[in-house]
């Protein structure tokens, strides 16, 4: 097992006054359990500060939580399943955004610096107050092959 967690206090000020300042609980934390030599299930949690392109809100705390699991069915086949939400409560604006995601992906590992990859995702949002942005669920499925350094 393998973990790390962060604590802090997060502040940011606006040189604008029409913006509200943000301050409030920092974490980052990851946890990695070796179930066995081909399984790893790892938890992560981090809560930050980001910048927004909403007009009357300059940014939104966001807090975001996931959960991996990854298992080596073969020597050179890794399979992972991936599922996270994402809470953003903006700062002076009514509006509070839910992120779903989830992810189902395969890696075929050709050579050391080769693979090819299939990946299905699917992300959704809900979004509510009065200033809400809008509701949406996408789907959407990915094959490539990756090359990896130079």
């Amino acid at each position: 097992m393998r973990g790390s967690l962060r604590l802090g206090y997060l502040e940011q000020d606006y040189k604008d006054p029409l913006f509200n300042d943000v301050n409030g609980l920092l974490v980052r934390g990851e946890l990695a359990y070796f179930v066995t030599p081909l399984v790893t299930l790892t938890a992560k949690i981090d809560r930050n500060v980001a910048e927004t392109g909403v007009i009357e809100a300059a940014g939104y705390v966001r807090t975001a939580a996931s959960f991996r699991a990854d298992y080596e069915l073969l020597r050179n086949l890794i399979l992972r399943a991936e599922v996270g939400n994402e809470h953003r409560n903006f700062v002076g604006a009514d509006r509070r955004d839910n992120r779903f995601t989830g992810d189902l992906s395969a890696t075929y590992l050709i050579s050391p610096r080769w693979s090819l990859q299939m990946s299905l995702n699917h992300r959704g949002q809900n979004s509510s107050g009065l200033l809400s942005g809008r509701d949406f669920s996408e789907n959407r499925l990915s094959i490539g092959a990756v090359l990896k350094g130079l």
